[in-house]
């Protein structure tokens, strides 16, 4: 089984070509606003350091959001594209459920962080299930710092802000161990498969946008 990863969401292109379970290519980049400009020239480099063509892939994986609106738009479309075209069926984890994925195993549940603006943020509860992975616990919600939850307050988080100015209020939060430095394509992979998320109908392979009056529900499965 080969699958492709992308993600496009934080502000980086998270590109992955897995092989039976191993990471065969990673790349991870920061670079910004320039996702649309390079994400297919990167995939075909990846593609060709390994030997491989597009049409070897059995899988798609993606971040569907919640995230940067652009960066949602950009990896969806080249994975719903990339689909229709060779036949091949789509993973879609979100953002919170691959942050969660870099956490230390413990037995609380903690909650998963992800800042909208600078005064609100995306947060789900979390917790080690019988398997030892993580599982989302909670609705993602969409809050205003002032209306976070004391149990989350209270709690260490992990906690990603995107954007160049960070909130000093976030910033001060207790933060919980990490056993993975970033959220890349291997832990957008781990997410999926160990999370035993379903293959989509292209359809339904769709953006999440959280809005003030919108509860996100958990990612399809």
């Amino acid at each position: 089984m080969k699958s492709l990863v992308l993600d496009t969401l934080f502000e980086n292109l998270s590109l992955g070509l897995i092989e039976d379970h191993e990471p065969r290519a990673l790349i991870y980049t920061q670079c910004r606003r320039r996702n649309a400009q390079i994400l297919l020239t990167q995939l075909q480099e990846l593609l060709k350091n390994l030997n491989w063509d597009l049409d070897d892939v059995d899988e798609l994986i993606v971040n569907r959001g919640p995230g940067s609106y652009t960066g949602v738009r950009i990896a969806l479309s080249v994975v719903r594209t990339t689909a229709q075209v060779l036949k091949l069926p789509i993973r879609c984890v979100n953002s919170l459920e691959v942050l969660s994925f870099q956490v230390s195993p413990q037995k609380k549940p903690f909650p998963v962080m992800l800042n909208c603006t600078r005064q609100e943020v995306f947060w789900a509860w979390f917790q080690f299930n019988e398997s030892g992975f993580p599982a989302m616990t909670s609705d993602i919600e969409l809050s205003e710092l002032e209306d976070l939850p004391d149990a989350v307050l209270e709690n260490p988080v992990h906690l990603l802000q995107l954007g160049q100015r960070r909130d000093s209020e976030l910033a001060r939060l207790e933060k919980i161990h990490l056993q993975y430095p970033v959220p890349d394509a291997w832990m957008i992979y781990q997410a999926a498969h160990l999370g035993q998320v379903k293959e989509l109908p292209i359809e339904q392979v769709q953006p999440l946008y959280l809005k003030k009056d919108v509860q996100a529900k958990s990612s399809i499965r």
